[in-house]
């Protein structure tokens, strides 16, 4: 028996899948805030809008529990009328995006269970909100990384045999045979066991199955 990998990466754009702003949080600390998020022009761009009912420093921020491990890229517009400031924050830390203007950041690395989040900061409440627009928002994910790749097995009439992958930035697998016309899917039942896990399981192999290749997709 034989073994052969295939990795396939996925991303999500904009505003969309994990990132649709149903899964986002707004709240703010301005004292009398009046900020809000226009999702309207979702999934391309989302407008958050400062407080302009606070002076001295309170924000409004637009959060998220980051699914899996990857990075964030966005293009910004800032107008801040407010003396504002456009940030991120990363479990709360927050860095500068902007003062004022527009452009683009990329490749902002992120954990899976970080918070991150758009904010925009009060400086003043005499002359309008400020409002931060982003748009061309982008999550690339990490990169799967093979640790340990399995090993080719011979297995005896009616033993057992596994094939094991240990891999990195992964967040699902799927086993495929060939049985000499192309590879396919394996599910679970009969001899199988573990086919979307990190190892698979033959239970009770049997001679046709000499020769048979076998390979995971991990994703």
């Amino acid at each position: 028996m034989l073994f052969a990998l295939v990795i396939v990466l996925k991303g999500t754009a904009q505003f969309s899948g994990d990132f649709a702003p149903s899964n986002w949080t707004f709240s703010s600390t301005s004292s009398g805030g009046d900020g809000s998020v226009n999702t309207s022009g979702a999934p391309a761009s989302i407008i958050l809008n400062g407080s302009d009912n606070n002076q001295g420093g309170g924000y409004e921020d637009y959060s998220i529990t980051i699914p899996s491990t990857g990075s964030i890229s966005f293009n910004y517009s800032h107008d801040n009328p407010d003396i504002d400031g456009a940030y991120y924050t990363i479990n709360g830390a927050q860095t500068t995006i902007t003062g004022g203007g527009s452009g683009s950041m990329s490749a902002i690395a992120l954990t899976a269970g970080q918070v991150f989040s758009f904010r925009v900061v009060n400086g003043d409440n005499c002359c309008g909100r400020g409002v931060l627009t982003i748009s061309n928002f982008v999550f690339t994910p990490a990169t799967p990384s093979i640790t340990t790749q399995p090993v080719n097995k011979s297995a005896c009439v009616t033993s057992t045999a596994t094939f094991t992958v240990v891999a990195t930035n992964t967040t699902s697998y799927q086993w495929q045979e060939n049985t000499g016309s192309g590879f396919t899917n394996i599910t679970n039942g009969g001899i199988y066991s573990g086919a979307t896990t990190a190892t698979l399981t033959l239970t009770g192999v049997t001679a046709g199955m000499n020769g048979y290749l076998y390979r995971v997709i991990a994703t």
